[in-house]
């Protein structure tokens, strides 16, 4: 038998070594899953060129593949590389991302991660108006019942970014009710994030709106229109009330759920009517909670009166789907609190007694001198 040329042997070996050569190395990871909210960080190693451009897609894989972002990624010199997609906003359910490349790659390469969003959102409960006055701070309150006793972390940003509070753990009860207030610098949108030990809980938005007083409406009865806001979905309107003058408004609702509640800051007492008869009366909260009051709008003008159980001071009414909020003192007879003037009695004349007296005396006279004539 003849053994193959080394020449031919050298021709398979270079053959081969150029093969290995050419077959590039690409690996993605990423995590298998992550709370909706926090960025989803992708990491690669890859023995491609340096320069080598290229893009990676983060897409919803549903019963069709939906793409959400893509972004460019170009490797360089130490040929490992880092993406970042944002999950704000997105839905929970099963999401890849995958890197395209135009060289051919190894058996070995992975080019697809899976990754798992999860939204436990709904383990918090929120007690505390995510719309607050601004008075210099903002009343974080609610409950994270799985968490218990454990406590729960809160961190609040700014519109910017930047971080005015924590990350801190705060307090919570056997039955995972918290309460915290947090200076805050100006009116504006404020994300609170919290988190427990296993992660992100979720983020909730909360806005801290500048007061706009407004002088009450005392003598008239002609509705006053107040601080509406063209397109808003919720607009507000604001007065003083105390027990012995409450205030007075009157909403214009749309179609749909109607939802009405007040300002925080003190104990109010609401007062409320759809139909302009029956009367119902909302006070199961407190000085950090908004009362609030919901009904199936259908167009009709309810009637809602505010005041607070001790105190006196200023009530802003806010409402969503609604078309406007009015100052409506006329609307106290709702309420039944129009209060008629009697009418006087008539006054008898103090010369009616000397009158009638004077009448007998004559009466007598008279009789006594027919008497006489007699």
């Amino acid at each position: 038998m003849m053994n193959p040329p080394r020449a031919l042997i050298l021709i398979i070996a270079l053959t081969a070594l150029c093969g290995a050569v050419t077959a590039y190395q690409l690996v993605l990871d990423a995590p298998e899953e992550i709370q909706v909210g926090m960025p989803l960080i992708v990491t690669g190693t890859t023995n491609l060129p340096a320069g080598t451009s290229t893009e990676m897609t983060f897409s919803l894989v549903e019963y069709t593949q939906t793409l959400i972002n893509t972004q460019p990624v170009t490797i360089q010199g130490e040929k490992d590389f880092k993406v970042k997609f944002d999950t704000a906003g997105l839905k929970k359910g099963t999401y890849k991302v995958e890197i395209k490349s135009s060289r051919e790659l190894s058996s070995d390469s992975r080019t697809i991660k899976v990754v798992q969003l999860i939204d436990r959102s709904d383990e918090i409960q929120l007690t505390s108006s995510q719309k607050q006055d601004f008075t210099g701070s903002l009343i974080i309150a609610g409950s994270a019942p799985r968490n218990g006793a454990a406590g729960i972390q809160i961190q609040v940003s700014d519109e910017n970014g930047d971080t005015v509070f924590g990350p801190e753990y705060v307090t919570t009860t056997k039955e995972g009710a918290f309460s915290k207030k947090i200076t805050i610098p100006s009116p504006g949108l404020y994300d609170v994030a919290f988190s427990d030990a296993k992660g992100l809980v979720g983020t909730f938005q909360f806005t801290s709106v500048r007061i706009t007083t407004v002088a009450p409406t005392v003598t008239s009865i002609t509705p006053v229109e107040t601080e509406i806001i063209p397109g808003d979905e919720t607009v507000a309107a604001t007065s003083f009330a105390s027990r012995e003058k409450p205030a007075y408004f009157s909403v214009t609702t749309r179609k749909g759920p109607v939802k009405i509640f007040t300002s925080t800051g003190m104990d109010w007492v609401v007062e409320y009517s759809v139909d302009g008869i029956t009367v119902l009366k909302v006070n199961d909260r407190g000085t950090t909670s908004a009362e609030q009051v919901t009904i199936d709008g259908n167009g009709e003008t309810v009637h809602v009166k505010v005041y607070p159980y001790y105190g006196e001071g200023n009530v802003t009414l806010y409402a969503d789907n609604v078309d406007k909020i009015l100052i409506n003192a006329g609307a106290s007879s709702v309420f039944g609190d129009t209060r008629s003037t009697p009418t006087p009695a008539p006054t008898k004349s103090p010369l009616a007694p000397l009158t009638i007296i004077g009448g007998v005396l004559v009466s007598a006279g008279i009789a006594a001198w027919h008497s006489r004539r007699a």
